[in-house]
């Protein structure tokens, strides 16, 4: 199942970045832990590219840790 038939199927939250946030803090802080199948969950639910400096009250889709 690729990650787009997993949104449709099952729930995708959002987090809201702080100022200074990066993908690898924001996969700890969602799944306690370096996952690269989080990391490539979370780029694939969001089309960014500036992924090492997040500004503050950017939102980023994730699906939770379950």
């Amino acid at each position: 199942m690729t990650v787009k038939e997993a949104a449709a199927l099952y729930p995708v939250y959002e987090y809201t970045t702080s100022v200074g946030d990066n993908l690898t803090r924001i996969v700890r802080l969602l799944y306690n832990g370096d996952s690269d199948k989080a990391t490539a969950a979370i780029k694939e639910l969001n089309l960014r590219y500036d992924w090492a400096y997040l500004e503050g009250g950017v939102t980023i889709k994730y699906f939770p840790e379950d």
